[in-house]
């Protein structure tokens, strides 16, 4: 992706000396659009991952292991219900970047790009932190239920491998907010060089 903001700089810079207005306007234009292709194919890839990993958790709980306190389907319903919203957010998200005209004015797209980049802070600000939080309060909360059946070695590992998971996990997810942030800021920063 880094590859292609490289091009469209290079290729508006180049542009802005020796072409008339439309011809930019419509590389850029087009330069964009596969930007937001990428976007939106990041967006299926995220919600395909986050739906393998809700029906592998729900396989689990249905599956594997029954709890039956009340207390443990509160947890359950918190790591599941999670997941379901961010699905549904993704979703959102798709659903949005494909209403973006990128044939409308600089000013109109620029402003639903505006509109967008917003949205996509949000989702990897608040949301994504209290889904977190809620996944793990949730996952805390299958514990007692589980240390009747497992050992405190089993709980201790059990713990310490959700930890180290959640690690690595959020270091994927950062890394993809970071990256998808770059893109979007790139993204906008284009087109306020188009509108002026």
């Amino acid at each position: 992706m880094d590859e292609i903001i490289g091009k469209l700089k290079h290729e508006w810079n180049a542009d802005k000396a020796k072409q008339s207005y439309a011809q930019d306007h419509e590389r850029i234009i087009k330069l964009s659009a596969e930007k937001m292709k990428n976007a939106r194919t990041q967006h299926l890839w995220n919600i395909s991952i986050l739906s393998f990993t809700l029906l592998g958790i729900s396989a689990f709980f249905i599956f594997v292991a029954s709890f039956q306190e009340l207390f443990s389907h509160f947890g359950i319903a918190l790591m599941t219900g999670g997941l379901l919203v961010r699905i549904i957010v993704e979703i959102s998200s798709i659903y949005k970047a494909k209403n973006i005209n990128m044939t409308d004015s600089a000013a109109v797209v620029n402003h639903q790009f505006v509109s967008f980049h917003q949205h996509r802070k949000s989702i990897h600000g608040s949301l994504t932190t209290s889904i977190l939080i809620l996944y793990t309060i949730g996952f805390s909360m299958l514990m007692p239920e589980f240390a009747r059946y497992v050992s405190t070695t089993s709980i201790v590992l059990i713990i310490l491998s959700y930890l180290a998971g959640a690690i690595v996990v959020g270091f994927f997810i950062r890394s993809g907010i970071r990256k998808e942030m770059t893109y979007l800021n790139d993204l906008t920063n284009l087109q306020e060089d188009l509108s002026e």
